[in-house]
């Protein structure tokens, strides 16, 4: 069996002028330095961002020593990883084989390797699950339960409000009552007591998703998600709670998605390096976001590809 041992710590891959001189950042627990008549390439934990580079890998290295006549060893791996459709950088030393690949594609890696039969340490036995809330996991009552209340049309009520009160009141400047206020350009008057009485008609849970939570019990589950104070009864309305871990919502944290913080933030209170964590959400914009992080991520399309995407990842196993 083929052992693998992931170092800690981000690496990138620098490109300089053939004739450069070494630089003096070069440095880390691994670093390699390779010139040719056409480049200068270079491998280290802190190149400076103006320096053109290729950034954010974690190093695989092979244990042990691997003999000069070994055969097959580095094309087993690259296999294992080209069957995920995962990219790598392989560097081979004197002693051993090292094959980096981006953070955000760790957590598809480790699995990969695995199921390849190589024991692989220094990653948790299953990534961490960060989950969005809204058209992930429950229904956003934005699309029928608000404009019914309001008796207008789903256009017509984003043609009407106010284009900052939302985002205030997602990142917990604004409370219920404020946000009812402010809710119109025209500042019309909203019934605070009557709009909550119409969201909670909303936030069902999505088709198959009582059954993914079901199947996710006992593994480390959070939501990370924009969201205002609403959330609290989102939690109540489903009893997540022993389903959900820990809730990391813009209105208690003051940073929304996409900004990079938001993933950074959950990743660290959690403990977790990023590529430790698997993220899934229904927008682009944030799963994007989520990779630049150094987190996996899925665009959520429904209950059934996520369990295919968690099984990728040995959050779930395939029934």
């Amino acid at each position: 069996m083929i052992a693998l041992d992931l170092l800690p710590g981000r690496l990138d891959v620098a490109r300089l002028p053939p004739d450069a001189p070494v630089p003096g950042w070069v440095r880390g627990p691994f670093t390699a330095v390779v010139r040719t008549a056409g480049e200068l390439s270079i491998v280290s934990s802190e190149v400076p961002s103006e320096v053109r580079a290729e950034r954010g890998f974690r190093a695989f290295a092979v244990r042990g020593r691997v003999p000069f006549s070994t055969v097959g060893l580095l094309s087993g791996l690259c296999g294992a990883l080209a069957a995920e459709g995962v990219s790598l950088f392989a560097v081979s030393t004197f002693d051993t084989d090292w094959i980096l690949v981006r953070s955000a594609d760790v957590a598809r890696a480790v699995p990969a390797f695995r199921r390849a039969g190589s024991a692989v340490y220094g990653y948790p036995h299953r990534p961490a699950l960060l989950l969005d809330l809204l058209d992930t996991l429950v229904a956003d009552p934005i699309h029928d339960a608000i404009p019914a209340f309001l008796g207008m049309e789903r256009a017509a009520y984003f043609e009407a409000k106010d284009p900052s009160a939302w985002e205030a009141f997602e990142r917990g400047q604004l409370t219920h009552a404020a946000f009812c206020a402010r809710m119109f350009a025209d500042r019309r008057p909203v019934d605070p007591a009557g709009l909550t009485r119409a969201i909670c008609t909303g936030w069902d849970l999505l088709p198959g998703m009582a059954d993914v939570l079901d199947a996710l019990a006992g593994r480390d589950v959070h939501v990370l998600s924009n969201y205002p104070e609403w959330w609290r009864l989102v939690a109540e309305k489903n009893r997540f709670e022993g389903r959900i871990d820990r809730w990391f919502v813009s209105s208690e944290t003051g940073v929304r998605k996409p900004d990079l913080g938001a993933y950074l933030g959950a990743a660290s209170a959690l403990g977790r390096d990023p590529s430790e964590c698997v993220f899934v959400d229904d927008r682009l914009v944030n799963v994007d976001a989520a990779r630049e992080a150094g987190m996996c991520a899925f665009v959520f399309s429904g209950a059934a590809q996520l369990v295919a995407d968690l099984s990728r990842v040995a959050i779930l196993t395939s029934p």
